[in-house]
């Protein structure tokens, strides 16, 4: 983008915290239009999770140039504005549109990556497929013992050979520490059965992705691989929040494999906390 041409769509966008619109603000002075728009883009935002399918990036974008002609008009209000007044906002905006299409390739350059990361299931071999579903299950069978005693339910089993090494399943209420993850303990058991902290041959199937902690052991440990039931946006570390997985400056990376039994893993997730809210499952003290 030309810079100038940049620094002019950002003065444009200035008018809009000038000029005030004919609704109120609670403390009974006039709203700006830029108040009324980031308001939007900030209800849009929270609702993203009761619309899955949206396009939420281009929601976003509308509520925030939804009313960028009236920087030049003024507030119109819907039940007064011309055909007119429609036009002259047109041709106002489409003065900035071909800089705001430059902008939304580049989002969309992110987004396509980010995806491809952490939501498309990778190509593999029927085979293959059928060998991290087998892995998977167990660790699964692990999860399930975290809902029974009532901690989120997270399994994880290591594997080196085609044999399982190490199993672990979330402990945290169960003792009391922020360091019981299912995938920590299965690093720890996996290191005393091998006699060494590297893991350099071995796989990790995990149900839930690892958040910050347990991405950091991973890549310490030097394990290749990492297979990952299902995504948790508000703490994962392997795509959703960042990639600690896939960092260049880190001394190792991890290959990493989305999506196997996603929806049992997910499943399993959604149900526990149901649970939680009904009061149902023991020792459920969580957040």
């Amino acid at each position: 983008m030309d810079i100038n041409r940049y620094m002019e769509l950002l003065d444009r966008a200035e008018k809009l915290k000038n000029n005030t619109r004919h609704s109120w603000t609670s403390s009974g002075r006039h709203e700006s239009i830029a108040e009324h728009s980031w308001r939007l883009a900030f209800m849009a935002y929270f609702m993203k999770d009761e619309f899955p399918d949206v396009d939420i990036n281009k929601v976003i974008l509308m509520c925030m140039m939804h009313d960028f002609g009236e920087a030049f008009t003024g507030d119109i209000p819907a039940f007064d504005k011309t055909s007119d007044d429609e036009n002259t906002e047109e041709n106002v905006i489409g003065q900035g549109i071909e800089d705001d299409q430059n902008i939304r390739n580049r989002e969309d350059e992110v987004k396509d990556t980010y995806v491809d990361r952490q939501g498309t299931e990778p190509e593999m071999s029927g085979e293959d497929r059928k060998m991290y579903e087998i892995y998977m299950k167990k660790a699964i069978k692990l999860a399930q013992k975290a809902y029974v005693q009532g901690d989120v339910p997270i399994g994880c089993v290591i594997v080196k050979d085609n044999k399982v090494i190490a199993r672990g399943y979330n402990k945290r209420n169960l003792k009391k520490t922020t360091l019981a993850h299912a995938e920590l303990l299965a690093i720890e058991q996996a290191s005393k059965k091998l006699g060494d902290w590297r893991l350099e041959d071995c796989t990790m199937y995990v149900t839930l992705e690892p958040c910050q902690m347990c991405a950091g052991a991973i890549v310490q440990a030097r394990i290749p691989k990492v297979v990952i039931g299902c995504m948790n946006k508000k703490a994962g570390c392997a795509g959703s929040i960042l990639n600690m997985f896939d960092m260049s400056a880190f001394n190792h990376q991890v290959e990493t494999v989305y999506g196997i039994c996603q929806e049992e893993c997910s499943s399993l997730m959604k149900d526990f906390f149901a649970d939680l809210r009904k009061g149902v499952v023991v020792g459920s003290r969580q957040r």
